[in-house]
């Protein structure tokens, strides 16, 4: 019994969160708090184990309010892109989902600022684009299929390419710890080091994003090795920081 008001405990919570993130995305003037956000607001909204144990919302409302959240306030043009006329034709609604994930992910990546976000919300972004880029299965999301993949995998990589650029020029000029502020090595260390990351994260999803068709059961099991192979990365880079190294 204990256990069980433990979980409901917990579904409260989680629907309780849905239901604000849904209301501040709705008001123009709050949008901003949440940008920074994305990864949390994907993991919440996509937690269906709320909903089957608080049966209050079918799979088709959490569908729907998780791609109008999201397209509010991180890809408003979704899901027409940048330079095309037309409006991307979905075959389901859970790649649909998926599609908007990896454009929410672009435009945040896009305007990475390594002054602007602390480590861990840094890696929870990481660890966040690694998990839907590479996603193989979910209860809202679906993994892309189909000639249209590229068009949403493309752009990521050229998002992170331009955030591993945009870290490497924040340890140079016009932050906190830059060279022009007569920064140490040991300074801008850690700002130097997300590059690095970044760099070895965006070379690898476009390899694999890149790679000729193998069939759809060979490509998941491609896409789970190397989704394990980056996220023991992740860690170890982490952990490689040691204490104290990066305190934003």
């Amino acid at each position: 019994m204990l256990q069980r008001e433990g979980h409901l405990s917990e579904d409260v919570i989680t629907n309780s969160y849905q239901e604000l993130v849904q209301h501040v995305a709705s008001r123009p003037e709050w949008k901003s708090a949440l940008f920074d956000e994305l990864p949390t607001c994907i993991a919440v909204l996509s937690d269906l184990s709320a909903m089957w144990r608080l049966p209050t919302r079918s799979m088709q409302l959490a569908r729907s309010d998780f791609i109008s959240v999201l397209q509010n306030i991180w890809a408003p043009s979704f899901p027409q892109l940048d330079g095309q006329q037309q409006q991307i034709q979905f075959t389901t609604a859970g790649q649909q989902c998926t599609a908007l994930c990896l454009v929410a992910l672009f435009n945040v990546w896009e305007g990475y600022d390594a002054a602007k976000l602390s480590l861990e919300q840094f890696l929870q972004l990481v660890r966040c684009t690694v998990s839907t880029a590479l996603l193989t299965w979910d209860w809202i999301l679906s993994p892309l299929e189909g000639d249209f993949e590229p068009a949403f995998t493309s752009r990521l990589c050229s998002a992170l390419a331009q955030a591993t650029a945009n870290a490497r020029h924040s340890t140079e000029v016009g932050v906190p710890g830059g060279r022009d502020a007569g920064a140490s090595q040991v300074e801008i260390h850690p700002a130097r080091r997300r590059a690095e990351l970044l760099e070895t994260l965006a070379h690898k999803l476009e390899i694999e994003f890149n790679r000729p068709d193998r069939g759809r059961d060979t490509l998941l099991r491609d896409r789970v090795i190397l989704r394990d192979e980056l996220e023991a990365e992740i860690k170890a880079w982490e952990e490689s920081l040691g204490h104290g190294e990066e305190e934003d």
